[in-house]
């Protein structure tokens, strides 16, 4: 068996104690940690230097010397660092930590100086997430010139148990709204690592990584594309983003949401605002269980049959997808 945890949306400005991980840490102890996304914030008004979206126009030091702190503010929430000590923690990003609220990195007029500085100090966290430093590293760009030219941060990574843990890069080849989310090199990437890995090792689950979830998705044609990969391959996703848990069994493909791990709960409870959410996965050869948690309660649950993943095309597929809406089993 291998537990894996996932997880979104930590603001240590705002909430600097993120008392679910100790929740995470103290009951279940999973062995891997998938952070989706927005694991600081630089804009959000309420606190922070910046209202959304104004970290784009900002001078490059301030730009620099803000996401440095923002990192180093998390990394000193002592919750936190208990929870990730004896875990391979893998992380992806969403917009606040690409730079600023709903970025897209596609954009020609998107500026590269701070896409380049974004993605040095997002290496620098994911490499502070492997190595567990007892204190957070200097900023190396303190000017924020000199910064590489950013690459992706789409990686796969081997589990235990024939599983496969594929984190996509959401935000880097993001185009306007109704355009790719992951662009075209890095979908024609990921379908061909599913195809040679089902090739070589029939049945493999694959852990899709992504930011933002289906509703974001659905006004993009990597929607449809992904659908039609859900046709042919085990596919649970896992998403951020939105501040709430979402766990739907007509879901296709099959999706888990999870938001957010520390924010900041409002005076008056929201049912569509959540903080102190965090899902888990407990997979063995046989089957997988998706559980999600909010405040330490378990609102959601689902055990799944590896050996029947449900495959099921929904009413109003698109044309390059099977039209039956009957699920679609996979012979043993």
């Amino acid at each position: 068996m291998v537990k894996i945890a996932f997880l979104s949306c930590c603001d240590a400005i705002r909430d600097a104690r993120q008392k679910a991980w100790d929740e995470l840490a103290e009951v279940h102890r999973p062995e891997h940690i998938v952070m989706l996304g927005d694991s600081i914030y630089m804009d959000y008004g309420l606190g922070h230097k910046y209202d959304n979206g104004q970290p784009r126009g900002a001078p490059l030091a301030d730009f620099s010397a803000e996401m440095h702190r923002a990192y180093t503010l998390q990394w000193r929430v002592a919750s936190f660092r208990r929870a990730i000590r004896d875990a391979r923690v893998h992380a992806i990003w969403d917009d606040h930590d690409f730079g600023w609220n709903n970025a897209c990195g596609a954009l020609p007029d998107t500026p590269r100086d701070k896409v380049n500085l974004s993605h040095a100090l997002f290496q620098q966290f994911r490499q502070a997430l492997v190595q567990k430093p007892a204190d957070y590293g200097p900023n190396p760009w303190p000017q924020g010139s000199g910064a590489p030219p950013a690459g992706s941060i789409a990686a796969m990574v081997e589990l235990p148990h024939r599983v496969r843990l594929h984190l996509t890069d959401g935000r880097s080849f993001r185009e306007a709204e109704g355009g790719s989310i992951l662009g075209q090199a890095q979908r024609h990437a990921l379908e061909q690592a599913l195809v040679q890995i089902d090739a070589a090792e029939p049945g493999v689950l694959h852990l899709i990584a992504r930011g933002t979830d289906a509703a974001d998705w659905a006004r993009s044609p990597d929607n449809d594309w992904l659908r039609g990969l859900a046709t042919r391959h085990d596919i649970l996703v896992l998403s951020g983003d939105r501040h709430n848990l979402k766990l739907d069994a007509a879901a296709w493909p099959l999706e888990a949401v999870s938001s957010a791990m520390a924010q900041t709960t409002p005076p008056i409870p929201s049912p569509i605002k959540r903080s102190e959410v965090f899902g888990i996965l407990d997979i063995d050869d046989a089957s997988l269980r998706v559980s999600l948690y909010h405040r330490g309660e378990l609102k959601k649950t689902r055990l799944i049959d590896r050996g029947q993943w449900p495959r099921q095309v929904p009413q109003g597929a698109s044309s390059n997808c099977p039209a039956s809406s009957a699920a679609i089993g996979r012979p043993r």
